[in-house]
């Protein structure tokens, strides 16, 4: 199964509504139970190790501290908000979060990535069974598809929702 890592561009004013009334939390990432709306994207089970790879530190589902810098932001940021659903509440960036983090994001290149990826690295992820050249392909994807969810999020002025699910 895994666990996955649900990205969700967000009006400040949804945002809001969340605060207001957490029972709406679900429908924003959910049609039903068993299906996610149209809106909400994933970079499915590779968040912990693009997570690592982008700030060094593993932090686990639930992050006590999701830390100050756009990097450590990217994926287990935000401020917790609304109902919890899986593995916790969503996590709220504000549009302003949003493009720092994609310009962060965006001074990375995929070649940059890579470099990233060694024994080191390997032997602290679940991937290490993997051969070097498929954990960069499957990174590189992960990250290069996370960072066109912030462009979308920026280009719309929106923030973004993320939630482990």
């Amino acid at each position: 199964m895994g666990i996955y890592c649900l990205f969700r561009p967000t009006k400040e004013e949804e945002a809001e509504k969340i605060r207001q009334n957490p029972d709406l939390t679900a429908s924003l990432f959910y049609i039903s139970p068993e299906i996610v709306r149209d809106d909400v994207y994933s970079i499915e089970k590779a968040w912990d190790n693009l997570h690592l790879l982008l700030t060094g530190e593993y932090t686990g589902i639930y992050c006590d501290n999701p830390g100050e810098t756009p990097l450590e932001k990217a994926i287990m940021g935000g401020e917790e908000i609304g109902e919890a659903l899986d593995y916790g509440p969503p996590r709220w960036l504000t549009p302003s979060e949003v493009v720092e983090i994609l310009n962060v994001l965006s001074e990375i290149s995929e070649k940059d990535l890579a470099k990233r990826v060694n024994d080191a690295f390997l032997a602290m992820t679940d991937l290490s069974y993997r051969n070097e050249k498929d954990v960069i392909s499957y990174l590189t994807w992960a990250f290069t598809t996370m960072r066109d969810y912030y462009k979308l999020a920026a280009d719309n002025a929106q923030g973004m929702l993320i939630m482990l699910s």
